[in-house]
């Protein structure tokens, strides 16, 4: 099973859900939708901002025309590489990947601390990233009600480039050339490391197309 990593203006991903939602003939416009998302953005920037979490108010590209982009990976690949951080050696962790690898003691430990003290939270907790305040970057995660009102963990966009890169080279022995071969590789019935390699090379393509679009990054079913 794959997931799917949305890049790009919310508006564009929530516009389809919000209007098939609302009754016939009340469906939202784009413009509209737009107008809701730049509602809630300052909404929950101001948030942040007053709680002293932020010092710049939330900023990104919510132009419709500024066309999204989206990264298959697998599930299975995302689960690997969770577990792979988990582990108190995570550089010299191997095998295969269990059938739930969310019941590993190590996972379960760290899971139920809010993997406090894991030095890869952007990675571990968030299924949303943000550009930082001012273009910036922020290293906490929080629960964040999204336009449509779901709530999901959110991270940063930028302190999860820096965490990827420093597992691709510290835990995985890798360069940035390696980022498309790895992203490349998707065999599903892989060991635990490559599988692993794979998520980190999607995962680096999608942070690199977010920092340069100034847009964020959201986990979603596959289309």
């Amino acid at each position: 099973m794959q997931v799917e990593l949305f890049v790009g203006p919310l508006t564009a991903h929530f516009a389809p859900a919000l209007a098939a939602a609302a009754p016939v003939g009340e469906r939202p416009s784009t413009a509209d939708v737009s107008a809701q998302i730049e509602a809630w953005r300052t909404w929950l920037s101001d948030g942040l901002v007053s709680a002293g979490h932020l010092s710049k108010p939330l900023r990104w590209d919510e132009r419709v025309e500024n066309e999204p982009q989206r990264f298959r990976v697998a599930v299975d690949a995302l689960r690997a590489l969770k577990l792979l951080l988990v582990q108190k050696r995570p550089e010299s962790a191997s095998g295969l990947l269990p059938p739930r690898p969310e019941l590993d003691p190590a996972w379960v430990e760290q899971a139920e601390a809010g993997f406090a003290g894991n030095p890869y939270p952007q990675i571990l907790v968030p299924e949303f990233w943000l550009p930082g305040g001012g273009g910036g970057y922020f290293d906490f995660t929080f629960l964040c009600p999204l336009p449509d009102g779901h709530e999901v963990q959110a991270g940063s966009t930028g302190s999860l480039g820096g965490q990827l890169a420093h597992v691709r080279e510290n835990v995985l022995g890798g360069t940035p050339f390696d980022v498309l071969l790895w992203a490349g590789d998707d065999e599903p019935n892989a060991d635990v490391r490559r599988l692993a390699r794979h998520a980190v090379g999607v995962l680096e393509q999608a942070v690199a197309h977010a920092l340069e679009a100034n847009v964020p990054i959201l986990i979603a079913p596959a289309a």
